[in-house]
């Protein structure tokens, strides 16, 4: 069969646009190469197959599956691609007879993932574990060192959940500025943003070990919601509201008692919308307020102020509160 129109039936074959014969011819052309014997290769043609092998394991993107949640046809290019690349390098490896017991170096590699205003972003992690990042929110991972059993993330900014798989022989960290979180295997999220001086630990299943720095703080079950004042270093374990805390999967947010810039900061998450303020008085104020990205902000934001006796203006790309 020829390149050419190999690789032709190849991506229609993916995109499930090949007739049944197609399809058929495909299939035969995959499994010819299970029993076929391969004539040995002197020393340079290994030297030089070895060497293109390192370089496209060097240079190939590590398995961290990105996608949007919103849109479930990257989510098939995705799985589609992955199937592709994993055919072509079976079949390289038949031809080449790559022993499967050659070391392979892994670089030292930190990604960041981040997700845009408005937008949720799901990661797959090369161990099976999942990442959740709700809007406007940004992580570091070390993918060698999912590779080596150091299971590690950065968390940089936002509100990121977390479905760690468990594996007793390699513990789960992750960092917020500070405050560590340990765990085997367990579903969580934390909350933590460098404007504000309070972080969150909310467990949906599952139990993890939290730190502060060296100095341990608490130990958080099903269920349960840990939140840390950073400056006091003090902190509070309370009960989470399992049904609003699945609500976010919806685009819904059910703020509580918050201060007014943990509130601009996510209307600003959900809607891309600044809201700022210098009055003394609406700084001291505490906003329960459910956000919804399905339904217009300009309802939302006119709830606010009255229901606080508040005004705002628009000023340039701010909206002003007073």
């Amino acid at each position: 069969m020829k390149r050419k129109v190999l690789h032709i039936l190849l991506r229609q074959y993916l995109k499930n646009e090949v007739t049944q014969r197609e399809s058929e011819l495909i299939e035969s052309w995959y499994h010819s190469f299970e029993n076929k014997d391969v004539p040995p290769l002197d020393s340079d043609s290994k030297a030089r197959i070895l060497e293109s092998l390192n370089k496209n394991i060097d240079n190939k993107p590590t398995a961290v599956s990105v996608s949007k949640i919103s849109t479930p046809k990257y989510i098939i290019f995705k799985v589609a691609a992955c199937i592709i690349f994993l055919l072509g390098f079976y079949i390289f490896i038949q031809h080449a007879q790559y022993s499967p017991n050659t070391p392979k170096t892994i670089k030292n590699e930190i990604r960041t993932f981040s997700s845009k205003i408005g937008e949720r972003v799901r990661i797959d992690l090369p161990d099976g574990s999942k990442l959740t990042l709700n809007p406007n929110s940004k992580i570091k991972v070390d993918i060698a060192g999912f590779h080596n059993g150091k299971r590690h993330i950065d968390h940089i900014r936002g509100d990121v959940f977390f479905e760690v798989k468990s594996d007793s022989n390699s513990i789960f960290t992750v960092n917020a500025d500070g405050l560590n979180t340990k765990v085997l295997g367990t579903s969580f999220m934390i909350s933590s943003y460098p404007e504000l001086n309070q972080q969150k630990v909310s467990v949906r299943s599952g139990l993890v070990e939290v730190k502060l720095g060296h100095k341990l703080l608490s130990k958080v079950s099903r269920s349960e919601e840990l939140i840390v004042n950073r400056s006091s270093q003090e902190f509070k374990l309370g009960n989470l509201d399992i049904i609003q805390f699945n609500k976010r999967d919806y685009g819904q947010l059910l703020l509580k008692q918050v201060s007014f810039q943990e509130l601009a900061i996510q209307i600003n998450n959900y809607f891309g919308i600044q809201i700022t303020t210098k009055s003394k008085k609406i700084l001291s104020q505490k906003y329960t307020v459910p956000i919804d990205k399905n339904k217009p902000i300009l309802g939302l934001l006119k709830a606010i102020a009255e229901l606080h006796k508040n005004q705002y203006r628009k000023e340039g790309e701010l909206l002003i509160f007073y």
